[in-house]
């Protein structure tokens, strides 16, 4: 089995590298590795010429993930495919390991991410924290929208389902694109997993969703995360009609994972909410229902998200901030326990 790994880079000079040669490094022979870099505007294409005999290597001009994601997919020839974000880290048996758990009929194996800091070292932790799932997961999507999933340097997928779902919608997935093949994935086939951490997901500044150092949220930054759920919604919605399945009127947005992520977007910017007549409280109230009807939650799990969602909606924006920070941003929470402790 031939493993293609596609890495997509915007404007990291200090980890791409670290990124391509974790890819070129694996214990597993037969692959090969695919370097986009979507217009990036420092001196990454010129840190990337270094690899154009060992790597598949793509420069174009700006267009998102997805434009990204289409790019490298075109290009791969492996029976599975592997995404790797430039920030991130594959570990050396990486792909042994999807090659090992791969079994005919699966259109994905995920795996949880190790936390390191900006410089590559461990912040104990894992995510998604929430168990990963495996089997035949198709009609948990159509009622519940979601699954727990890992982010994009945790997926490899089936090439044949890619290309049936090829190309992404470049406008719609600018950010965020890995979601249209994670969560249409359980429609192709079986879901596979390796239960340990075989990649590095890397926290720092410049990520997507980082927060500042003061512990103020910008509402703009959670928009984005909030509107990736509302675009999930919407594929569903066509997906399902196309192949007349039932999606049911609850999916997405009544799982724990959007209520959590709805109410930290109410508080941390409410005149920016794209949901008329929420409130703190019932958000707050719909979460606490929602952990304790998640089986993939664990009773410490519940009780530390319920606690979580009735302090975010009772406390004042700049506390609730600190609450937000903790859920949303894993690099944070060593600081900001020392914060509360000094």
């Amino acid at each position: 089995m031939k493993i293609s790994i596609v890495i997509d880079n915007y404007n990291y000079p200090e980890y791409v590298v670290e990124a391509v040669n974790s890819a070129l490094g694996q214990t597993y022979k037969d692959i090969e590795v695919i370097v986009v870099d979507d217009g990036s505007t420092d001196q990454c294409p010129e840190l990337l010429q270094q690899y154009a005999s060992r790597v598949k290597l793509v420069l174009k001009s700006n267009g998102g993930q997805a434009s990204a994601f289409n790019a490298g997919i075109a290009l791969a020839t492996g029976d599975v495919v592997m995404l790797l974000d430039a920030d991130d880290v594959l570990r050396p048996d990486a792909a042994e390991k999807v090659a090992a758990a791969w079994r005919p009929g699966m259109s994905k194996v995920h795996y949880p991410l190790a936390l390191v800091d900006e410089q590559g070292l461990p912040l104990g932790g894992v995510i998604p924290r929430a168990a990963l799932p495996s089997g035949n997961l198709a009609q948990e999507v159509l009622q519940r929208g979601f699954y727990v999933s890992s982010p994009t340097s945790g997926n490899a997928f089936s090439r044949e389902m890619l290309q049936q779902l090829f190309p992404l919608d470049e406008k719609e997935w600018r950010v965020g694109a890995e979601g249209y093949f994670v969560f249409l994935a359980p429609f192709f086939g079986t879901v596979g997993l390796v239960d340990e951490p075989i990649a590095l997901y890397r926290i720092h500044g410049k990520s997507e969703t980082a927060m500042d150092g003061s512990g103020a949220m910008d509402g703009s930054r959670m928009g984005k995360l909030l509107d990736s759920d509302i675009r999930l919604r919407r594929t569903l919605e066509r997906f399902a009609a196309e192949r007349r399945l039932a999606l049911s009127d609850d999916a997405v947005y009544s799982h724990w994972l959007h209520r959590k992520l709805r109410l930290a977007c109410f508080k941390m910017s409410r005149e920016m909410h794209p949901f008329a007549g929420d409130s703190a409280a019932r958000l707050a109230w719909s979460l606490v229902r929602a952990v304790w009807s998640a089986e993939e939650l664990g009773i410490r799990t519940r009780v530390l998200f319920s606690g979580w969602g009735v302090l975010t909606a009772i406390l004042p924006r700049r506390s609730a901030a600190r609450l937000v920070q903790l859920a949303f941003s894993p690099g944070s929470r060593p600081a900001l326990v020392r914060g509360v402790l000094s």
